[in-house]
C-alpha cells in the first residue's frame, strides 16, 4: 500500500467541535507544510506508484483542507479521472 499525503493548507477556521487550539486562525508558514508541486507533479508520482500494482491512497490535509474547495475539488477530479482507483481521503490535522 501507498500513501501519499498532500498538505493543502496551514490555515484553520477552528471550527471543530472537539478542537482544542485557540490561536490558529491564520496559516502559519512551517517549512515542513510549504509545497511548491503541481497537480501534474502529483499525477506523474501516482503514475509511477501504480506500476507497483498496489493500493494507493492520497490524503489531503493540512489545518483544515476544505478552506480549500477549488484545489481539492480540481485535484480529486483530475486524480479520479486518471486513477480511478485512488483511494482519496480527506483529513483534518492540526495545523502547525
Amino acid at each position: 500500500m501507498w500513501e501519499v499525503f498532500l498538505n493543502v493548507t496551514g490555515g484553520c477556521n477552528l471550527n471543530c467541535r472537539y478542537c482544542y487550539e485557540t490561536d490558529r486562525t491564520t496559516e502559519k508558514q512551517h517549512p515542513l507544510s510549504v509545497c511548491n508541486y503541481t497537480i501534474n507533479d502529483v499525477l506523474t508520482l501516482l503514475e509511477k506508484l501504480s506500476e507497483y500494482k498496489d493500493s494507493i491512497y492520497v490524503y489531503f490535509y493540512g489545518g483544515e483542507p476544505t478552506l480549500k474547495p477549488k484545489l481539492l475539488e480540481e485535484w480529486s477530479s483530475k486524480i479520479k479521472e486518471k486513477y480511478p482507483s485512488v483511494n482519496q481521503v480527506y483529513i483534518q490535522m492540526v495545523c502547525f
